[in-house]
């Protein structure tokens, strides 16, 4: 389930998506998160898929990239977001 929300997650913020990366999308990916329990397995896939966006440049936008990191933080907590945030 976690590489699944992972792989979502990552159509839904790249260029050309069929998703589009709305606000209530956003909130619903980070409300499911929140019951997965290999919550690991997800943050490993989605710092992978975020550094493919981000090398190949697929991010949609920024904006949208940072208003995700910013859930996840309020979702996870600090320690983890703080490495995608310097990313």
């Amino acid at each position: 389930m976690s590489k699944l929300l992972a792989g979502f997650a990552h159509d839904a913020l790249k260029k050309h998506s069929r998703v589009n990366a709305t606000e209530v999308m956003l909130d619903n990916i980070v409300f499911l998160y929140g019951y997965l329990s290999d919550k690991d397995v997800f943050e490993r896939d989605y710092q992978h898929f975020l550094a493919i966006r981000l090398l190949l440049g697929q991010c949609e936008s920024d904006k949208s990239e940072e208003r995700m990191i910013s859930k996840l933080k309020s979702e996870c907590g600090y320690q983890w977001t703080n490495k995608l945030e310097g990313a």
